[in-house]
């Protein structure tokens, strides 16, 4: 019977998924737990494997006797050890566009959070006898400001999007020149002196 393990916390209908699985007949071990030790203890007999963010060293896919895929959420892969997977034969594959609204978004709110002081302006409404701060004027508009974004990937370009509904100026450097990397929203650069 194939063996499928995955570890870290999925959403629930990720988890739906996984009891389908099960009614298909395969094997299925879900750890919760996002470090190596709560997985590593049944890697002997999966056939593959489901990370998130965790590492996977050599140590454990040593032990991974039957292992054939390994298939990691996101796009990063630097916790996980290529060179033994290589050894082995075992590909490891990423989800490609799996977070970037998600990693946008919470660059966006952090952005509007800073510009608007939103911790402040929060205990400011919470206690009257700081509602006088409203009056100092810290807040600031982020429209027309300038905004780097470093890094203009998936994430980063969704983020310019954002950022271009909020009218501010937006350039983006990346370390990989591409035809994909540019859009109607920022002014691109591959050159740091051009940003």
């Amino acid at each position: 019977m194939t063996h499928i393990l995955v570890a870290g916390k999925l959403h629930s209908v990720g988890v739906e998924k996984l009891n389908l699985l099960r009614a298909s007949g395969l094997k299925v071990t879900y750890i919760e737990e996002i470090d190596e030790p709560s997985y590593a203890k049944h890697i002997k007999t999966a056939d593959a494997l489901i990370i998130r963010t965790q590492p996977l060293s050599a140590a454990t896919i040593k032990k991974a006797e039957n292992l054939k895929v390994v298939s990691r959420h996101g796009v990063g892969y630097d916790a996980v050890d290529l060179d033994s997977l290589n050894a082995r034969g075992i590909p490891l594959t990423i989800v490609s566009d799996v977070n970037s609204v998600s990693v946008a978004e919470q660059a966006m709110m952090q952005l509007l959070a800073g510009a608007k002081q939103v911790i402040r302006a929060d205990k400011a409404v919470r206690d009257p006898t700081k509602w006088d701060w409203r009056n100092q004027l810290q807040q600031r508009e982020i429209s027309e400001k300038n905004l780097l974004i470093i890094g203009y990937g998936r994430a980063g370009k969704k983020l310019a999007q954002m950022a271009a509904g909020f009218n501010m100026n937006i350039k983006g450097r990346n370390r990989i020149r591409s035809n994909e990397t540019r859009n109607d929203y920022c002014k691109y650069s591959s050159r740091w002196s051009n940003v």
